[in-house]
């Protein structure tokens, strides 16, 4: 997936840095929003994505969060993304 973005949309992969290093969790999240459309579809179709119903929450890091079978959070932009 990182290889196809950076050839469509260099500045892409950077979404998912968070204070120069990877997001905490276990899942690479974000808003499909964030993503030109024709890129969701040839991630898609490769099978290196894939859409999830999830949802976002204030994240606040040394806080106890309710445990969530995948998440991804962002410190520098204080949310995380869970399904």
């Amino acid at each position: 997936a990182w290889e196809i973005m950076a050839q469509v949309h260099p500045e892409l992969p950077g979404l998912f840095g968070d204070n120069g290093g990877d997001p905490d969790g276990n899942a690479w999240l974000r808003p499909v929003e964030e993503f030109p459309p024709e890129l969701v579809s040839t991630l898609l179709r490769e099978g290196v994505a894939r859409l999830v119903t999830g949802y976002a929450h204030p994240y606040l890091p040394g806080k106890k969060h309710p445990p969530h079978r995948r998440w991804c959070g962002y410190q520098a932009e204080g949310v995380y993304f869970y399904y």
